[in-house]
């Protein structure tokens, strides 16, 4: 049965009137109205643009076509990122509420997989019809790119299932017995395997880097002979999505259906015993889940790293109590260096080779441009990644609000490791573009001077909103509504503020730049004085923000938040 047990299905429909009550209670609350209805918005207008490009392009006849080899690549590309996520879930993923009364219940593994699919496709609807929707806008037929693009979303979690089912009973088998260092020695090869790929000589001479534009690039990237065997498998999902005749789509439409079906049978009768890899998985999710919904996310929300435990954690601000502030996070940061190198260290490779690749034409006389989108980039980036701030202390506002110094020391004591953090892995990518460079301008020491302001200011607006509008992240597709919305306001109040600092620091740096006409000093002198004025803002922006920070925890009500 293609259902699965009655019982089950009685859960299912259970579980989606749970949801249904939760947004219920959601919009009962004027924040989660507002939110709500910012977050449709931006979702239906993100929709309606998609909608009108396509059809001013067809209109127009300026639709760029995408190739079947093309298709295939990119179709490839999301295939293998779906099925390395499904690593993460070993076996069979159950909730942990639900776990123990599945496997005690007079149900066959089967039905539990049947169950545990059904979940999955339906929470694969949106992101299948978001990528469906993406794709109709480079395809000859629109309709036809639809859906072969949705079959191929809903094809990807029965392959994922298989995998993770498939991966748990290798790691039952064979993983367990391998020494200790031996993956870390796989994703090492791996990552050289990748750079060796991306700096080899080209046929055409020099690197990959040096020839041709980006848009030749991913050109000649699906038709090199390697990448088009690799992507072979999504042949039938490329070409439906590509036909450009009724024939050629109703011909490829039943061979699709049919391996959606043969993957759907073949992954609830694969002979694996999953229940103790299920066990674990539900644990370490339920985890996760914890932490999200305590505030904390990116490398705060992953786990301590025990080499790390005997670390001596260094009075980098003092023995001062906000130097004492400040320590305490800085150990939280030392605790889990695994994680928090890993993201930092992945960044800042990732923008260095890019500026490389941006500035391809002239690599070594733009040293000025590549530091400034590093800096942008950089900082964003590692803001979102590593919360190592009052999103990670929400459960102890309590003994924060406590502390006997003053409010505004307690918000700069708490996020000022963090923003040294950031800072120094971007100051650090920026001196690894300008020695890939060879050549230190001196309008790069203005660039330097700007990034730690930048990043507190960055910092400070994201804890000032939190500490105003406390949040706890809901898992999942339940709260994404309210979820959308409220990262459509804080991104209005960040581009407010630049808005605002920029303008004042703009003609501040215009006043500078053109005084030099009636008093005569060079131009170097003159990029000085305006990075000195763009400093002396931003250092006021900081202040300014750090105060609001400072009253918004003061006024933070514990009791408030549940």
């Amino acid at each position: 049965m293609i259902g699965g047990h009655p019982a089950l299905r009685l859960l299912a429909r259970r579980k989606f009137i749970g949801i249904l009550r939760k947004q219920v209670r959601r919009l009962k609350t004027s924040q989660g109205v507002v939110l709500a209805l910012i977050g449709f918005g931006a979702i239906a207008l993100w929709i309606w643009s998609i909608l009108a490009r396509n059809s001013i392009g067809s209109m127009r006849g300026a639709r760029t076509v995408m190739s079947a080899e093309t298709a295939r690549f990119f179709g490839m590309v999301i295939s293998v990122m779906s099925l390395v996520s499904a690593l993460s879930f070993r076996g069979l993923y159950l909730p942990r509420e639900e776990i123990e009364l599945l496997f005690s219940a007079p149900v066959s593994r089967s039905d539990v997989i049947r169950y545990r699919l059904w979940i999955s496709l339906c929470k694969s609807l949106f992101g299948s019809v978001f990528m469906a929707l993406v794709a109709t806008r480079s395809v000859p037929v629109p309709a036809f790119g639809f859906v072969g693009v949705f079959l191929l979303g809903m094809t990807l979690p029965l392959a994922a299932q298989m995998v993770s089912l498939f991966a748990g009973d290798v790691e039952n088998r064979w993983i367990q017995r391998l020494p200790k260092g031996a993956l870390r020695t796989v994703n090492l090869l791996g990552i050289v395997l990748i750079l060796a790929f991306v700096f080899s000589p080209s046929s055409g001479g020099g690197s990959s880097f040096e020839t041709g534009s980006t848009q030749d690039l991913f050109k000649r990237v699906p038709t090199m002979p390697v990448i088009s065997v690799l992507t072979l498998p999504m042949w039938p999902w490329a070409t439906l999505a590509t036909s450009a005749s009724p024939s050629q789509f109703f011909a490829l439409l039943p061979l699709c259906v049919v391996i959606w079906w043969l993957l759907y049978q073949a992954c609830v009768r694969i002979p694996i015993d999953y229940r103790e890899l299920s066990l674990e998985t539900s644990a370490d999710v339920a985890r996760r889940l914890s932490r999200l919904r305590r505030g904390t996310g990116g490398a705060a929300a992953g786990k301590a790293d025990s080499s790390a435990a005997g670390w001596r954690v260094p009075w980098l601000f003092g023995r001062s109590p906000f130097g004492a502030l400040a320590w305490r996070k800085t150990g939280t940061i030392l605790r889990k260096a695994r994680g928090t190198l890993m993201i930092s260290g992945a960044v800042v490779l990732l923008l260095v080779l890019a500026t490389i690749k941006l500035f391809e034409n002239d690599p070594r006389s733009s040293p000025l441009g590549a530091s400034i989108i590093i800096g942008a980039f950089g900082t964003i980036y590692l803001c979102a990644g590593l919360r190592f701030d009052f999103r990670e202390d929400l459960d102890r506002m309590d003994v924060v609000k406590s502390w006997p110094i003053a409010s505004w020391q307690v918000f700069l004591a708490t996020i000022l490791p963090e923003v040294v953090l950031v800072a120094g892995f971007v100051i650090l990518a920026i001196l690894a573009r300008i020695a890939y460079a060879g050549s230190f301008p001196v309008e790069v020491l203005g660039v330097l001077a700007l990034v730690i302001p930048t990043v507190l200011g960055w910092v400070a607006i994201d804890n000032a909103v939190f500490l105003v509008w406390p949040v706890r992240l809901t898992p999942g597709q339940e709260g994404m509504l309210q979820q959308v919305g409220r990262s459509m306001v804080l991104m209005l109040l960040r581009v407010l503020a630049t808005l605002i600092v920029g303008g004042v620091v703009v003609a501040g740096v215009a006043l500078a730049w053109y005084a030099r006409k009636w008093i005569g000093y060079s131009e170097q002198m003159a990029i000085m004085i305006a990075s000195s004025a763009a400093l002396a803002v931003l250092l006021g922006e900081c202040a300014l923000l750090v105060y609001l920070g400072g009253r918004a925890l003061s006024r933070f009500d514990v009791a408030r938040d549940r």
